[in-house]
Parts: C-alpha cells; sequence; structure tokens
C-alpha cells in the first residue's frame, strides 16, 4: 500500500521539518510518524498482510529470471520490500528522502542492506551501477514521475519493476479520501504508467500486469480466489506491475563511400578490399 510523506527541499540531518516536494508547507517529523504508525498498523493486520503478499507474488513474476544481484529500491520507506528481495538472495540497496523514514527502516532490515538518503529524480548514484531498479508504490508521491523513471533506467543496467496503485480502482479511492496519504498523492491508470515507462524509453518491451480483483477488505479471504485470476496484461486489478528491460539497440548504417579515392600501387597487385586489379 502506498502511503505519502512529503519529499525534503533539503535533507537535513538534524532539522525535524521537511518540505513537501511540490513546495507546500512544511511536515514536521511527528506527522512522519504519525503517518508510518498508521502503515504499520494497516500492513500487519490481515488486509494488509495479505495483499503485500500478493505484491511481492507479482513483483516475483516480474523480475528478471536470470542476471545480476545487485538491486536498488527507490522511495524504500520503512524497509519491508527491501527485506523481501533480499530474501530472495539480492544485494540490496535502498533510498528514501527522509531521514524519518530512514531511521524506522533501519530497525526492521537485515544486515547487508545498505540505506541512503537520495531523491528519486536525482539518484546518487552512478549509470548502470545496479542490475535491478524497482520502485514500489511510489511512483505516485514523486513530483516528475517521468523523470524518475529515467533516473532508474540511469542507473540501472538490466530492467526496471514498478508496482503503482492503479487509478480506476476502488483500493485508490479508498487511499485517496483516507487521512493519509496527503492530497499531492497520484494513482497513476495502468496505460498511463506504460506511456510513462515508454517516453523514457521508446520502443522497449512491457511487461505488465495486475492483482487484488476485490474490495481491501474481502482480504484475506479472497486471496485464494485472487491467485486463480489471470493477472497479466489485466488492467482491473488494484495493484500494478510493470517491467521492462533496460537494453540500448545500436543501428550501423552501411553506406557505400560515395567520395573519389586515388590508390597508388608500385606494382601490378590487387587492391584491399576489391576483387580485381588496378592498372598503374
Amino acid at each position: 500500500m502506498c502511503f505519502k510523506f512529503h519529499r525534503p527541499e533539503e535533507m537535513r540531518e538534524k532539522h525535524v521539518h521537511h518540505r513537501g516536494m511540490t513546495g507546500g508547507e512544511e511536515q514536521p517529523a511527528m506527522e512522519i510518524n504519525d503517518n508510518l504508525n498508521t502503515y504499520e498498523k494497516w500492513i500487519a493486520s490481515p488486509e494488509g498482510t495479505s495483499i503485500e503478499t500478493r505484491t511481492h507474488e507479482l513483483v516475483s513474476s516480474l523480475l528478471p529470471s536470470t542476471g545480476g544481484k545487485r538491486l536498488l529500491g527507490v522511495g524504500c520507506k520503512t524497509g519491508r520490500d527491501l527485506v523481501f528481495f533480499r530474501n530472495l538472495g539480492y544485494l540490496v540497496t535502498g533510498t528514501e528522502t527522509s531521514r524519518v523514514l530512514i531511521d524506522a527502516a533501519r530497525q526492521k532490515i537485515s544486515p547487508g542492506i545498505d540505506l541512503h538518503l537520495g531523491d528519486s529524480e536525482d539518484l546518487p548514484f552512478s549509470d548502470s551501477e545496479f542490475d535491478v531498479v524497482t520502485i514500489m508504490t511510489s511512483l505516485e508521491s514523486t513530483e516528475n514521475p517521468l523523470q524518475a523513471i529515467r533516473e532508474a533506467v540511469r542507473v540501472s543496467r538490466a530492467s526496471v519493476v514498478l508496482t503503482l496503485i492503479n487509478h480506476a480502482s476502488p483500493f485508490a479511492q479508498r487511499i485517496r479520501i483516507s487521512s493519509f496519504p496527503a492530497p499531492a498523492f497520484h494513482s497513476f491508470r495502468v496505460f498511463e504508467a506504460i506511456r510513462l515507462v515508454r517516453a523514457a524509453m521508446p520502443g522497449v518491451p512491457v511487461e505488465w500486469g495486475s492483482i487484488v480483483f476485490f474490495p481491501a477488505g474481502w482480504y484475506p479471504r479472497a486471496e485464494g480466489i485472487d491467485r486463480k485470476i489471470p493477472w497479466r496484461k489485466n488492467p482491473f486489478g488494484s495493484i500494478a506491475g510493470i517491467s521492462f528491460p533496460v537494453t540500448y539497440h545500436f543501428r550501423t548504417l552501411q553506406e557505400p563511400l560515395r567520395a573519389n579515392v586515388e590508390v597508388r600501387l608500385r606494382e601490378n597487385r590487387r587492391v584491399p578490399g576489391t576483387a580485381c586489379n588496378r592498372e598503374r
């Protein structure tokens, strides 16, 4: 489930206020903690645990089956997804823009997971530093989603995986009218998100699907039925997943050399690259 924390304009170690990305009023650390407590209470409930399980099953289906194991989780929140990826065998790094969230994540993650302060639209990593980059229901809280996807592409050498709250679902409406996330939350329609991906990487093949086809309050009772519904290319679930390879294609133009070239030979012999002799 996505929950909204205002992204700080400046990430400062000692200050207790964080400014939203859209330039709104500052969000106190106490408010962030309140949101954290609400989120943790929901995720620990039978409903939240069931939906998180289904989300992780969706992501497992979208992750590459081969390749490197360095993974970056952008917008890692409290680190629950990072632990999931670590258990899959990945070497995991996570980023968040709030020191409060980083501190909360440190209490939950397993040893060997690195955490960094970092803006999803300007990641503090080198090009192609990771094999896989994930953005797990965090695109909704970015000011510039396209730039966030471009940054994910930049630091990945193999693939990018996104999950998001489907705008058309009752689940998204429930989140929007709840006390969290903040009004800056923006959910995406599945095809809207796919268009953003293809704007970042024109022509890239995209694998996508969705899960959680029933009202959230029906889970975990509906979990078994949910698994039986085909998820690939199904836009009707509340949680959508998108994956695409980070592959660059190069085209070599094979054109004849149009300039006249004078070849001087001391004796009668074959001109390199030709099937005939040249007269002196």
